[in-house]
């Protein structure tokens, strides 16, 4: 699940200014490894002498490489082609790629993520590009295993909050919250995505999260189910 704001910000008269655009695409399929890439940071990237939008730059960078063997192929594609331009990257910049991979018999989920940065909303340390397989295929279970990234400290802070009483909700009312199934799993992250994109308006800030908001789902038998809703 991504939003699809973007801050900017620009200098007049000595003065900056932010100001934020809607429409940027943070999570993006890749139909040919029924998988899907995010990203979190930077707003653009250094390609072909000039720095283009990061999501223009990844849908291209997915186009070009449609004959990779698998998802440790196209994460290693991945971090080889930003450590070449890592010298003209000053900033926090990270991909997640996530879907399903043979193992055995079995069709398990898996999670890469190619970053140069490491830490929480609290604080983040710079390094160079790595590849880290954060999510080794494996059986998830009931109990989903979260990523969070980019500007996520209030709701870090408020859903692992409201994670203690969401129990307290099933046993005196019967709501499951979020329903235990992919598609319930999926509306409720959308949710939080809006719920702080108006939690920030209330505060007078501007919506550095929002806009439109993408979610993406796969299933072990490789059915993708992408769609866009207006934040």
């Amino acid at each position: 699940v991504a939003d699809s704001a973007v801050t900017c910000e620009e200098s007049i008269g000595g003065r900056k200014g932010c100001y934020v655009l809607n429409g940027v695409r943070k999570l993006q399929p890749i139909p040919y490894l029924r998988a899907g890439l995010s990203m979190w940071g930077l707003g653009t990237i250094p390609a072909t002498g000039r720095y283009v939008s990061t999501d223009v730059w990844a849908d291209d960078f997915i186009r070009r490489h449609s004959s990779v063997g698998g998802l440790g192929d196209f994460a290693s594609a991945l971090l080889k082609e930003l450590v070449s331009n890592e010298h003209e990257i000053r900033d926090p910049i990270g991909f997640h790629l996530a879907g399903y991979v043979p193992v055995g018999d079995r069709m398990l989920p898996t999670l890469y993520h190619v970053r140069n940065v490491d830490g929480d909303y609290e604080h983040y340390d710079m390094h160079p590009f790595v590849l880290g397989h954060d999510i080794p295929p494996q059986e998830i279970g009931d109990i989903p295993l979260f990523r969070r990234n980019g500007d996520y400290g209030p709701y870090a802070v408020l859903e692992e909050t409201t994670r203690h009483f969401l129990p307290i909700i099933k046993a005196k009312m019967g709501l499951d919250i979020p329903h235990p199934s992919l598609r319930g799993r999926v509306a409720y992250h959308c949710g939080w995505v809006r719920f702080v994109s108006d939690l920030y308006e209330s505060a007078s800030l501007l919506r550095t999260i929002g806009g439109r908001v993408s979610a993406l789902s796969i299933d072990s038998r490789g059915n993708m189910d992408f769609h866009q809703m207006v934040g």
